[in-house]
């Protein structure tokens, strides 16, 4: 007589309400690992290494240069002096690097007569580093500059800073530099990485807590930077000597326009004997700091050209 088949055999046992909840707790971990790797890679991964359109293709001959900043990194540059003329320090924004530049540069050396030093803050373009710190400790590396243009004979008081986005934020980090400078002209300021990840955290209608807090306390452990700070505001106040320029867009979802007039405000002195500020209209955030855009550059260019002619 055969045997009655055992009908559950091979079948999965349905998963309790234990299991069940097992399994999604898991899911839910995972899914924070995920989100927090991302919020870190945003915070602190390295800017674009990519191709070098070498300033000779623009009919500009420039020295390859090079110096460390305090930690002991090698940054990258191009140099181009114009014997008796001021010089232009060019500091590029994130996600970007010396070779997007030529628009700005092109114009500067060729239209202006101005000679300029652009350099690859570090983790960016051909400059040493991995992880970079959104303008906090690139400070050191805007220092560095500054220092080796002195050795080179360049006086602080004919030396111009340009800085974008990042740029201006590792400015903001050195005021008593920047006061020894003759020009300083920020081109879509940063808010500063923390306060850049709060206002996109906000757009999306994510909480910062406890979403991004585990990624922000990770990226400060390993860069050593802290992201509350410089605070902008309380730079700008202690800017008493450089003529200073803000450049921003009046559609400028990253550096909003009020966040750069707070800035404007905070500079002592009057308008036009000791800042200025230039707005773009329709200009979004990329296209206010892409250094290729010509319009802009031609701005630069000109507002430099005619005061030091």
């Amino acid at each position: 007589m055969a045997k009655p088949q055992n009908n559950s055999k091979g079948k999965k046992k349905p998963k309790g309400p234990l299991r069940k909840l097992l399994s999604f707790g898991i899911y839910l971990s995972i899914l924070y690992l995920l989100v927090t790797a991302g919020i870190m890679y945003h915070l602190i991964g390295g800017n674009y290494k990519g191709l070098m359109v070498h300033p000779s293709t623009r009919g500009v001959d420039v020295a390859e240069v090079e110096f460390k900043n305090d930690s002991g990194m090698l940054l990258k540059g191009w140099y181009s002096p114009v014997e008796d003329r001021p010089i232009v320090l060019i500091a590029h924004g994130r996600h970007q690097h010396r070779g997007q530049m030529s628009a700005l540069y092109t114009h500067l050396f060729l239209a202006c007569r101005l000679g300029f030093l652009v350099f690859d803050f570090r983790a960016s373009g051909e400059s040493e580093g991995m992880l970079s710190t959104g303008g906090v400790k690139e400070s050191q590396d805007l220092e560095a500059a500054l220092d080796w243009l002195e050795s080179k004979g360049h006086e602080p008081s004919e030396t111009i800073l340009v800085a974008y986005d990042m740029g201006a934020t590792a400015a903001f980090g050195i005021p008593e530099r920047l006061n020894r400078l003759n020009t300083v002209i920020f081109v879509g300021p940063s808010e500063g990485p923390r306060r850049n990840l709060s206002r996109v955290m906000k757009n999306m209608h994510i909480p910062m807590f406890p979403v991004a807090s585990l990624a922000l306390m990770a990226s400060q452990e390993i860069t050593g930077a802290n992201f509350k700070k410089p605070d902008p505001l309380l730079a700008m106040q202690e800017l008493t000597h450089p003529f200073v320029i803000f450049v921003a867009s009046d559609t400028d979802t990253v550096s909003p326009l009020p966040f750069v007039k707070s800035l404007y405000n905070e500079v002592p002195g009057d308008p036009t004997d000791q800042k200025i500020l230039k707005t773009f209209s329709g200009y979004s955030h990329d296209k206010l700091i892409s250094i290729d855009k010509p319009d802009l550059a031609r701005w630069i260019g000109g507002y430099l050209a005619k005061k030091f002619d």
